[in-house]
């Protein structure tokens, strides 16, 4: 049975030869439109910062399981940010159903349409816990939509804006609320110190100038004033010294910053306490590590099945479930092949992060721990952003790096640099998180040098490898992660008292690119082309997605998992039809543990509907790759089909 998802296929890697304008690489024109499925992710991704400076307890957790529970009601794929806040929203709506209905294992309500007692969720991680973008990305907490106000009220209309405005703010809410209201924010180290955006284009700062106006002008409350504030660039370069040469401007605007990998493993953690302790054994929850997803399989009950789903692992057995929630990003091709292609597409996409340290020099021989570092390493308390450029994003760790003794500095984590890597089309259509790109590496290591020159001398470990010139900054830099030691390293600061760089950890992380840079989110469905060109739909029961953050998946993929969990939750509840009625409700958790007042989703009325896949939605999209196939293929075949899922 011919695949419609796979007309033709493309290197990953090949490379365009031109460099673009650096406003527009990111422009859908540059996004392959003909890549096949995205393969599982690698075995051996890179360590990052965040990996080698926490153990969470969860990073393996029940990895040498042989085999998996053959049966669960639903089974989420991926536990990064999305995948987390489904099981946070799954949980928090069977506990408040069950305290609203008086509890007992026959008290009807969203339980009643399971077929399992207890009620199961269960999580699949193709790697450690948490190890896919949420977990190799820059820490960085901000939303943006105020600043594209006009692009986005151009594009989607006024209504829809404002829904993306509230959409990342409640996001962001439901993390700083529930680290407010649970007590972990020194666990996480969640900083709210705020983002200063730079701009080194006149046009792009104006445009911002003009969005936030009519923002205003439009009824959008900034918040209290002084959180959006413009600062010149001899602003910019007093206040944080930063090259007024490199700079036209900046904007201070409200943002945050934290471990990822430590929130996530709070909330697991959360949701585990919530069903032991509130759910009397009614829901159950169980994560699986090394367990990679290969296949996804419809099933029928009148069969012999057991759900609607199966769920097929590598090497583990498989699951057959009700529902199956893909939270997989950057890999959903890997499971759902007609994403690859067509508008609906999702390319993975390489990012590249560093972890930045000053060098440090050994004053006395007889003492191991006594260090001395630069003059002017900075105590940054706020993230960096720049819209131009190489799209660099930073900020400073709120603590030291252990593993430098002596050390006060608290290291910087960078990333971006990606409008470098145009040998091999922006990284887009690679999946490869083992290895790093050179000159994305080496755009990197020269960027402080070059943002705030008083402050940071270019990389040069060596008198060989000194940078003349920005393209020359540390390509092949004796001071790589590869082969750093920090009881080693004996570079001894310039007298002017800037610092030297030490480069600890590098690392790449795979985001998921759409045609507009929105997330998907909803319904599978799938297609059949009958002979004559007649395209027929079908939903695939059970199965949702939320993917394709572009870049930008920490503000707005909880409120997309907590989606996803609403529409589960409204299939099970008996009756539900999306009127207004008693019933579930999933809430904010700064409320966590008050009773909701039972009006039904909440969820619904704040997503996106541009972002929500549609019947017709799928139509458009299958219809372009129906066409697609019959151009490549011809139409010899009678009949073909393609799937949603394989």
């Amino acid at each position: 049975m011919p695949d419609l998802t796979l007309p033709a296929s493309a290197s990953a890697s090949s490379s365009t030869h031109f460099t673009p304008s650096l406003r527009s690489y990111d422009a859908p024109s540059f996004l392959p439109s003909n890549l096949p499925p995205c393969a599982s992710p690698h075995p051996l991704p890179l360590p990052t910062y965040w990996s080698e400076n926490y153990n969470s307890p969860l990073r393996d957790h029940n990895e040498g399981v042989s085999h998996v529970p053959p049966r669960a009601d639903v089974v989420i794929v991926g536990t990064g940010m999305t995948g987390l806040w489904a099981l946070y929203g799954l949980v928090d709506g069977l506990l408040r159903d069950r305290r609203r209905r008086g509890g007992g294992r026959d008290g009807g309500g969203l339980r009643a349409r399971s077929t399992s007692k207890p009620f199961r969720i269960h999580l699949l991680e193709s790697r450690t816990f948490s190890s896919g973008a949420t977990a190799r990305n820059g820490g960085h907490l901000t939303a943006l939509p105020l600043l594209h106000f006009t692009s986005l009220r151009e594009a989607y209309g006024l209504a829809e804006t404002l829904r993306m405005i509230e959409h990342e703010r409640r996001s962001i809410a439901l993390i700083v609320e529930m680290c407010k209201a649970q007590g972990w924010e020194q666990d996480v180290d969640l900083v709210k110190g705020g983002n200063v955006h730079l701009f080194d284009h006149k046009d792009e700062m104006d445009a911002v100038r003009a969005s936030l106006k009519e923002a205003r002008d439009n009824g959008v409350d900034w918040g209290p004033v002084g959180e959006y504030e413009f600062l010149s660039a001899e602003e910019v370069h007093q206040l944080y010294s930063a090259s007024p040469r490199h700079l036209v401007g900046a904007l201070r605007l409200p943002g945050n910053t934290l471990y990822p990998l430590k929130f996530l493993t709070k909330l697991y953690q959360h949701c585990l306490d919530r069903t032991r302790d509130e759910g009397e054994g009614e829901v159950e929850v169980e994560l699986f590590t090394r367990c990679c997803v290969d296949q996804v399989e419809e099933t029928k009950m009148d069969e012999g099945g057991s759900g609607r789903c199966k769920v097929v692992t590598r090497g583990k057995g498989s699951i057959e479930c009700d529902y199956i929630l893909h939270c997989t990003n950057a890999y959903a091709s890997h499971l759902i092949p007609s994403l690859s292609q067509g508008p609906l597409r999702i390319v993975p996409t390489r990012g590249q992060v560093l972890s930045v340290l000053p060098a440090v020099s050994k004053k006395d021989d007889q003492d191991k721990d006594d260090w001395q570092g630069p003059s002017r390493w900075p105590t940054w308390s706020n993230s960096f952003s720049s819209p131009q450029g190489g799209q660099e994003y930073y900020f400073q760790r709120p603590y030291p790096d252990d593993r430098v003794p002596g050390s006060h500095a608290r290291p910087i984590i960078l990333g971006g640099s990606r409008s470098a890597a145009w040998r091999t089309n922006f990284e887009f259509g690679i999946t490869d998180d083992s290895n790093i790109d050179a000159e994305v590496s080496t755009r990197l290591r020269g960027y402080l040098g070059r943002q705030f020159p008083d402050l940071f001398e270019r990389p040069h470990c060596s008198s060989a490898n000194t940078a003349e010139t920005d393209e020359d900054v540390g390509a092949q830099d004796p001071c790589s992660s590869s082969s750093w030691n920090p009881t080693a390293a004996s570079m001894n600061p310039p007298s002017t008292g800037k610092a030297a760089l030490l480069f600890p950890n590098e690392w790449t992380g795979i985001m998921g690119f759409t045609l507009s840079t929105q997330p998907i989110v909803g319904p599978l469905y799938t297609s059949t082309l009958e002979a004559g060109s007649k395209l027929e739909l079908g939903v695939l029961k059970g199965q949702f997605v939320s993917a394709g953050y572009s870049g930008h998946g920490m503000p707005r993929a909880p409120g997309c998992g907590m989606r996803l969990a609403e529409m589960v939750l409204s299939e099970l509840e008996e009756g539900w039809d999306g009127e207004e009625e008693d019933g579930w409700q999933v809430v904010d958790p700064a409320h966590d543990g008050e009773e909701g007042d039972g009006k039904g989703p909440f969820w619904d009325g704040i997503v996106p509907k541009s972002w929500i896949l549609t019947e017709e939605r799928w139509k458009g999209h299958f219809g372009v790759l129906a066409l697609r196939y019959m151009e490549i293929k011809g139409f010899e075949q009678g009949r073909g089909r393609w799937c949603s899922v394989q």
